[in-house]
């Protein structure tokens, strides 16, 4: 009998290979959960800034008029523009999954 009591058991599922990175802006090799996590922050920070910036703007009288009118349709257009980039960046993290798993087999 050379089955040890105390050893942990060998994985099973298709995680044994460790989780699947995909490059991110063809630079950053990313997970998925850290992905994700800099999207969460970098969306809470253009709303932080939505938040604390525009009474800035209003006060000021500046001499952009046009961000001053179009502020929140400028950061609005960059959280859309995160909001695709994340659906697809999960539709590769999903092929590279399923590309592991299938080499796995």
């Amino acid at each position: 009998m050379d089955s040890n009591p105390y050893q942990s058991p060998k994985p099973t599922d298709d995680t044994s290979r460790g989780p699947v990175k995909v490059k991110v802006y063809g630079l950053f090799p990313l997970t998925r959960n850290a992905y994700l996590a800099l999207q969460v922050i970098l969306a809470v920070v253009m709303i932080a800034i939505m938040v604390m910036l525009r009474p800035e703007i209003a006060k000021s009288g500046s001499t952009f008029q046009f961000i001053d009118e179009y502020f929140f349709l400028i950061i609005g257009g960059i959280l859309a523009l995160e909001l695709i980039e994340t659906v697809v960046m999960l539709s590769k993290y999903k092929k590279a999954e399923q590309e592991q798993k299938n080499s796995d087999s």
